[in-house]
């Protein structure tokens, strides 16, 4: 089954993910099939169930069947959050992207310094923000990675309806393999972008096998005048394989699968 890369709309942040629904289906709740089988809370102020997202993840057993969610309440997270690949079937509930962030600031290789990391399969991640703390900036960073193996992967990053924004300068992002895929539409792009937008990284000479995308962007790093030269241009069918949440995101139909809340 497809593996799908999904994101709410973040901040600038670092950020090595694969957020996948596989042939591995998670089991429901056999009184109400569309509920999670339990809630487990994370409040910074110390009037949950724990006061580290970690901490709560690292409560869930290995080899997790159920869904489970955590509900995290509103409050500035810093701390680096990884999924490991046994912390399966977890719901990451947040209070909203504008009152709840997970923030960090490290400016490392890509598989150590992020500051949220997943590798399990059957995640969701809902009303989250994320943020790239920077005190000192020592030298431009990046925005996401994504990586696709080869022409047929039908994985990507789409990035639609979103605010990037920070300090200091960044690029978009990077190529992590040789056929990076991203998309950027309708969002607010502030000044931290670089003129250039995006980089090669280890992928100098694939240029061509790269799908970055920006269309109907506004804001001071919305100009791509002075982009990459490889940045391409999609016709609008083609955008709309990735812009359509049928197409591109549930052609399988699994959103209906997914926990509720109720």
């Amino acid at each position: 089954m497809q593996s799908l890369q999904l994101f709410s709309c973040i901040t600038l942040l670092l950020l090595y993910c694969n957020l996948s629904i596989s042939a591995f289906l998670c089991e429901l709740n056999e009184a109400n099939p569309f509920k999670v089988a339990f809630t487990i809370t994370v409040d910074i102020s110390g009037h949950g169930n724990f006061t580290t997202i970690q901490s709560a993840i690292d409560s869930i057993p290995s080899g997790n069947t159920k869904w489970i969610r955590i509900q995290i309440f509103a409050g500035v997270y810093r701390e680096k959050v990884t999924i490991t690949y046994d912390k399966t079937c977890v719901f990451l509930d947040g209070a909203g992207r504008h009152v709840m962030l997970i923030e960090w600031g490290d400016h490392k290789l890509m598989n150590s310094s992020s500051t949220f990391t997943s590798v399990a399969e059957n995640l969701v991640v809902k009303g989250i923000g994320f943020k790239v703390r920077i005190l000192i900036v020592i030298a431009i960073t990046f925005g996401v990675a994504q990586g696709r193996d080869s022409a047929d992967d039908p994985s990507g990053f789409v990035f639609k309806d979103c605010e990037i924004l920070g300090e200091g300068k960044a690029y978009l992002g990077r190529a992590w393999r040789a056929f990076s895929r991203v998309i950027i539409a309708n969002s607010k792009l502030s000044d931290v972008v670089v003129p250039q937008g995006w980089d090669a990284w280890f992928n100098v000479g694939h240029e061509v096998q790269f799908t970055y995308v920006e269309v109907d962007n506004t804001g001071l790093g919305a100009d791509t005048s002075h982009r990459a030269p490889w940045l391409k241009k999609l016709s609008a069918g083609d955008l709309d394989q990735f812009l359509s949440v049928d197409r591109f995101i549930n052609h399988e139909g699994w959103i209906a699968n997914l926990p509720t809340i109720i």
